[in-house]
């Protein structure tokens, strides 16, 4: 599925017309059986998926290596010359994540 969306949201963001772009990292879980991980570009209040991953997992604090390859492949979409900000919350405390 993301790689039919990944060329549609790198062409909108390679429009990008601001020199900031805020990307939110946050998780959801379900039936305390999976957790999706989600990463979206934070614009006019609304919070817009760019990529994503499922895991089986019953927690929504999930380890960096669940969700460091969502990071890579998440990067590779953003615009050249744009500053981006990660915003997490505290379930993603975690110094490799930092670095």
């Amino acid at each position: 599925m993301q790689r039919l969306y990944s060329p549609l949201i790198q062409g909108v963001l390679a429009q990008w017309q601001e020199d900031v772009l805020y990307l939110s990292l946050d998780t959801t879980t379900l039936w305390n059986q999976y957790c999706i991980i989600r990463v979206s570009v934070v614009h006019r209040g609304r919070a817009v998926p760019v990529g994503w991953r499922v895991i089986q997992h019953n927690s929504s604090s999930v380890a960096f290596h669940h969700y460091r390859d969502l990071l890579r492949r998440i990067s590779r979409l953003m615009p050249e010359g744009v500053k981006v900000v990660l915003l997490a919350d505290r379930g993603f405390v975690d110094t490799q994540l930092m670095n």
